[in-house]
């Protein structure tokens, strides 16, 4: 989930609906919470693990939940991690290239840095063994990782001699595109295959069927893709019907106004396909593609579309044939820059390739719906039992079937989304959107699809969306905006752990969030006791009592109680008091303001007092005398600290004048505070003493410094 020397696993679980979100109108601007880096690590929400070879440069994760083990593979490493203590109990496997490889990749011309065993393949290969594969200084290699069985102390060791040539297997070149998915014993890959990239290609090998690949040169098939995810999602029960698909994009040649576009395509292809018997010899016989849309419909029908896949989510359902597809796209338009998620239906997807072919007739003709007869077998059509089972492999195709699917790859519907439209669109420019993980979460009011989206600033955004029937538009809710890691890297990779959650129902559209939250207690502090404080202010000066929200989208009230048989009354403000974001300000202090004033949030029909601050107003005219006479002390070369040995036993602390103004109530608390902050900072000015030789006298000290607003003064006060 990192792309710098640590990785971080996000405890999402368990987390997921912690904060009330019914209503009917949503912020979609700000986050109901923002939690920093430091924040999530003090509620445990991060476990973080840092690698004692620094700098690991990561590029692929395998979460293995059986064994409880996180895969992570980087630059010459290979770690299996606790996803319990993901820093205790680690192993890892060193796995660099050799000396002579390295020589030649910098001799070829490429930099030292690529010149390394970049991991860019981690697949279960049986119970005991995983398959990987790394880029091996441009020379790409493959082998097996034993894992061992799951009640056996974890084991983790490359099998050698057992290496292999990783060609078609895993890209040369660190930074290029690339997907794999392990069917069985075969190996599918989508990726460039020769030293340069410039060859595009889609794989299949290892296993017991023949290493094939889509033809090279053809720009009908393949033309400069960027491979973004791929998967096997069967069609039925019949295995040998079972197909795999490829999400990717790439220059569009049916674009004819605009010869540069870019567009999403879903690539489909048989899992048992063997190629021809005359023609298409190793090469893929039932490779088609669609183009995948994501638009937000404009008015005289122009759309908005977002034409560029940045990743690919499938949401498994309980139906294995039916998974919801989340895309996450951005636009390629030079007018502005956006992003936006589409959820995508199987049922779509196959509309598509069970329709009509696109057809041109040459290069004068436009693109079209290809209108004559199409051979049997339909191209793209698996050997299988559904399929009449009259053929026993795609080498026994008649040469009509094969050369039709040759000639025709592309469909002509385009699969849109669900409700034709997006479910969220962002185009503040504040995000750039890079991953998507999405998890499925059961409320009182019925399921609901949580988001959790990564940026390239090591954000992580946690959003639902609520489709409105009456109005077909969708609410979007942001919950959460997560800082996962302290400096701002990219998030390039994220899992869910569908085993570790999903202990709280909540009723997200109607519920009544007292009701459903009465005796419990919110993780993350957001039902936590009400802070008191004490603070002091100085007629006629200004003051601010501070109070900010734990969700930024709740509704601040402020109270006030003048006296303890009083009512609280909700504080009035006028071009005097001020409320701000911050909290509430005293432009002009009155002695008449002082009093208990209460914070307290709204959101939706829940309603908490977070802070109760306590104010004192002490007249100005006696404070001026106060520090007159501090003053006519110091000219006399007394220090006023009764910690210095210079004041005599008869002299009375300065700040004993303060305390005699604001009353002995608080007599202890304050003068503690005085003591310890004040006098040992004006000592420090005074005999210039470095800060790292204080030491505190006892830890409420440290405290006291580190947090002074819990007895705030002035800052008149304090700078006298």
């Amino acid at each position: 989930m990192a792309s710098a020397g640590y990785i971080i696993t996000l405890l999402l679980w368990g987390y997921l609906l912690e904060l009330w979100t019914g209503g009917h109108t949503a912020d979609t601007t700000h986050p109901r919470l923002r939690l920093s880096h430091k924040e999530l690590l003090n509620l445990n929400r991060t476990s973080v693990f840092h690698s004692p070879f620094g700098f690991l440069d990561l590029h692929t994760m395998l979460l293995d939940e059986y064994q409880e083990r996180l895969f992570v593979g980087g630059r010459d490493l290979v770690y299996s991690l606790s996803l319990e203590r993901i820093s205790d109990g680690y192993k890892e496997i060193h796995w660099p290239s050799t000396a002579l490889k390295m020589e030649e990749c910098i001799m070829k011309g490429k930099d030292a840095g690529e010149c390394a065993n970049y991991v860019r393949v981690l697949h279960h290969y049986n119970r005991t063994h995983l398959l990987t594969c790394g880029t091996g200084a441009f020379d790409p290699v493959c082998a097996f990782i034993r894992v061992g069985y799951h009640l056996e102390d974890p084991l983790f060791h490359l099998e050698s001699p057992r290496s292999e040539r990783g060609r078609g297997r895993c890209p040369f070149d660190p930074s290029s595109s690339f997907i794999s998915t392990l069917i069985g014993s075969e190996l599918f890959a989508g990726l460039y295959s020769d030293y340069w990239s410039r060859d595009a290609a889609i794989f299949r090998s290892m296993g017991r069927l023949a290493h094939i690949r889509t033809e090279h040169d053809d720009e009908r098939l393949l033309k400069e893709p960027k491979f973004v995810g791929s998967y096997m999602i069967p069609d039925n029960e019949d295995r040998d019907d079972n197909k795999v698909y490829f999400f990717f994009t790439e220059k569009a040649l049916e674009a004819e106004n605009n010869a540069h576009a870019i567009y999403t395509r879903v690539g489909r292809l048989c899992a048992n396909d063997v190629g021809g018997q005359r023609i298409l010899v190793n090469k893929w016989s039932t490779f088609l593609k669609a183009r995948l849309v994501c638009s937000v419909p404009g008015m005289n029908g122009i759309d908005t579309h977002f034409d560029e896949l940045e990743d690919i989510f499938l949401l498994p359902t309980r139906d294995h044939k039916n998974p919801v597809i989340f895309g996450l796209f951005n636009t390629t338009s030079n007018i502005f820059r956006g992003h936006a998620i589409c959820v995508y239906h199987m049922s779509s997807i196959r509309a598509a390739f069970n329709g009509p072919y696109a057809h041109k007739e040459g290069p004068e003709y436009h693109w079209s719906v290809y209108e004559g007869k199409v051979p049997y077998p339909r191209p793209g059509s698996c050997a299988s039992n559904v399929n009449g089972g009259r053929y026993g492999t795609t080498k026994d195709y008649p040469d009509d079937a094969i050369r039709f699917a040759r000639s025709h790859p592309l469909m002509y519907q385009a699969i849109k989304p669900a409700h034709k439209k997006p479910i969220l669109v962002k185009t503040d420019g504040k995000y750039n959107l890079k991953q998507i993980a999405v998890d499925r979460v059961e409320a009182e009011d019925g399921q609901y699809d949580v988001l959790f989206i990564g940026t390239d600033n090591g954000i992580v955004l946690k959003v639902i969306t609520i489709y409105n029937q009456e109005m077909e538009s969708m609410e979007e809710v942001i919950l959460e905006e997560l800082q996962i890691f302290k400096d701002p890297v990219p998030i390039i990779s994220m899992e869910i752990s569908s085993k570790r959650r999903r202990f709280r129902r909540q009723d997200v559209r109607h519920g009544n969030a007292a009701q459903q939250c009465f005796g419990q207690q919110f993780v993350g502090d957001a039902l936590d006791k009400t802070e008191e404080h004490l603070a002091y202010g100085i007629e006629n000066n200004s003051t601010l009592l501070e109070c900010t929200p734990r969700s930024l989208q709740a509704k601040v009230i402020w109270f006030v109680q003048k006296g303890r048989e009083t009512r609280k009354e909700e504080v009035k403000t006028n071009d005097r008091v001020v409320k701000m974001d911050l909290g509430l300000l005293f432009l002009r202090l009155h002695k008449s303001d002082a009093g208990t004033y209460f914070c307290q949030t709204v959101e939706h029909s829940f309603v908490h007092t977070v802070r109760k601050i306590t104010l004192e107003v002490v007249e100005e005219e006696k404070v001026d005398d106060m520090f007159n006479k501090d003053d006519e002390e110091d000219k006399h070369h007394r220090m006023p600290c009764p910690a210095q040995s210079s004041v005599s036993q008869g002299a009375k602390p300065w700040y004993k004048e303060f305390l005699q103004l604001i009353g002995y109530s608080n007599f202890q608390r304050v003068e503690e505070y005085c003591e310890k902050v004040w006098c040992t900072d004006r000592k420090r000015k005074k005999l210039k003493m470095s800060p790292s030789k204080w030491k505190y006298a006892n830890p409420q000290e440290k405290k006291l410094r580190s947090k002074p607003e819990h007895y705030r003064l002035p800052r008149h006060t304090l700078d006298s």
